[in-house]
C-alpha cells in the first residue's frame, strides 16, 4: 500500500513538473533539463560509489563534470548579458527602434488621423496579445512601447 501511495505523490509529481516545463520559455527549459542531468547523475555516482562500483562513480562524475562547466559557462555568458541590457537607458535605445510617425503608426495599426485616446487603446490592445508571458516577444513589447511614445511625445 505504501508503494502504491508513493508512486501517486511520483505520478503526480511528474505531472505538475510537465505542466510547469511545458510552459517554459526554451532557454529555461534548456537549463533546467541539463541541471536535472547533472543533479540526477551525481545522486547515481553516489549510489554507484557507495555500491563499490568507484570506477563507474568515478567515470560519471568526470562526465558531469563536463556538464556542469557549460551550465556555469552559460550563466555566467547569461547574467552579463543580463547586466548589459540593465546598463542602457531605455528612452535612448527605444527611439531606435522608431525612426518615424508613419513607422509609428504601422506598428500600432492606425491611421494617420490617430487621436492619444486611439494610440492608447491600439497600444493596450496589442500589448496584451504581444506580451512576453502572453506568448509574445520581449522585441514585440519593445517595438509597442517606442511606436507609443513616440507618438504620444512628438
Amino acid at each position: 500500500m505504501g508503494y502504491f501511495i508513493l508512486g501517486i505523490a511520483v505520478l503526480g509529481l511528474l505531472l505538475v513538473f510537465a505542466f510547469q516545463f511545458s510552459r517554459m520559455q526554451p532557454g529555461a527549459a534548456k537549463t533546467l533539463i541539463l541541471w536535472s542531468a547533472a543533479l540526477g547523475g551525481a545522486i547515481i555516482s553516489v549510489v554507484l560509489f557507495l555500491a563499490g562500483r568507484v570506477g563507474l562513480a568515478i567515470g560519471l562524475a568526470l562526465g558531469l563534470g563536463g556538464i556542469l562547466i557549460r551550465l556555469f559557462r552559460e550563466q555566467a555568458v547569461n547574467g552579463a548579458q543580463e547586466q548589459g541590457k540593465t546598463s542602457g537607458s531605455a528612452p535612448s535605445g527605444r527611439s531606435s527602434l522608431i525612426q518615424s510617425r508613419a513607422q509609428a503608426l504601422e506598428v500600432l495599426g492606425l491611421s494617420n488621423d490617430a487621436t492619444d485616446a486611439d494610440i492608447e487603446a491600439a497600444y493596450k490592445r496589442l500589448i496584451q496579445k504581444l506580451h512576453p508571458d502572453h506568448g509574445g516577444t520581449e522585441f514585440l513589447t519593445k517595438q509597442l512601447n517606442a511606436a507609443r511614445d513616440f507618438l504620444l511625445n512628438h
